[in-house]
């Protein structure tokens, strides 16, 4: 196949000397086909990874968003849960591209990131969940097209729903203050050193909050995360733990105390387990009489903001428009 210079994984692309082979069920990609990538001064490779299962709505605009990067070695990982509703037909539309994508049943999400960290062969490791999308096609080329990113990741900003509006997100300067609250960036804009998550990988017995067991694993071990200026994804709808809110509330409140153990940990997790469940019987409560939409614009203009920036830093780009 001759090199097409127009996407960002197929413009430094190198012929393997040892031919690829797997033990999957179905699988394709450039890797299959003899390509590699391998880093290079000021242009190290970064591996991007999209899991994904069933989403045939949006996983085309998140696998185009990382091909149309400037940045020119990008690894891209899919690993696809045995989609049924046309995802995987996608997917193949671009594998001449993709350096590798599998698709068969897991166990889950972190099974499923876990198999994709055995196989990239990047510095840098991000994960963008299919349906989110790299902020524009300069992200890549921001943090790290002729630079040295310091320490053992970089995260930045992300734009997604902050009480119903599209809000930019800013990060945390420091993410190890206040780490007994939880992870304190949106794991979606970290890029990691691959040794790291290698390393430690992402915990399976979580069905929720795995990322946030690694982030803190990380944190907890002296590992140095550093803050830059840069807006890496965008969202279009609230997250996975959004709606498993209660299993995500539990297994945050056992992570912090893994690695922060003490009563202010367990107090503040208390506090905030008791303030979701109330939150949840009075929602179906005044639905139920027809005042709850009412009276919801009105809390999050006295009280709503005030509690999420207790936790993010964000500026609401419009106010109109609901994600």
């Amino acid at each position: 196949m001759d090199q097409d210079k127009f996407f960002s994984t197929t413009r430094l692309l190198k012929r393997a000397e040892v031919f690829f082979t797997v033990n999957f069920e179905n699988y394709g990609g450039l890797r299959t086909e003899g390509w590699k990538k391998e880093s290079a001064e000021g242009e190290p490779v970064v591996s991007i990874i999209t899991v994904v299962k069933n989403d045939i709505a949006h996983i085309e605009e998140t696998i185009l968003s990382v091909l149309n990067q400037t940045y020119s070695n990008v690894e891209y990982i899919i690993i696809d849960g045995a989609s049924t509703d046309g995802t995987l037909e996608i997917i193949k539309k671009y594998e001449k591209y993709i350096d590798l994508w599998v698709s068969e049943p897991d166990g889950g999400i972190f099974y499923a990131y876990n198999k994709a960290v055995d196989l990239v062969t990047g510095k840098w490791v991000e994960i963008l969940n299919s349906g989110d999308y790299l902020y524009n096609s300069t992200v890549l080329a921001e943090i790290f097209a002729g630079k040295k990113p310091v320490g053992d990741g970089v995260y930045g900003n992300m734009v997604g729903c902050v009480n119903g509006r599209k809000a930019l997100v800013e990060a945390h300067e420091d993410v190890r203050e206040k780490a007994w609250q939880g992870m304190r960036l949106i794991h979606e804009t970290l890029f990691v050193k691959a040794e790291i998550i290698k390393k430690f990988r992402f915990d399976t017995r979580y069905r929720v909050s795995g990322d946030g067991d690694f982030v803190l694993k990380c944190i907890s071990g002296g590992y140095n995360f550093k803050k830059l200026n840069v807006t890496v994804f965008e969202t279009p709808a609230q997250g996975f733990s959004a709606t498993h809110w209660l299993i995500a509330r539990k297994e945050n409140w056992l992570i912090a105390r893994k690695y922060f153990p003490g009563l202010k940990t367990d107090l503040f997790h208390l506090r905030g387990l008791v303030y979701f469940v109330v939150f949840r019987f009075l929602k179906r409560a005044l639905s139920a009489i027809g005042i709850y939409n009412f009276l919801k614009k009105y809390y999050r203009r006295w009280f709503g903001d005030k509690i999420m920036r207790e936790k993010y830093h964000y500026m609401v780009i419009d106010d109109k428009k609901r994600l």
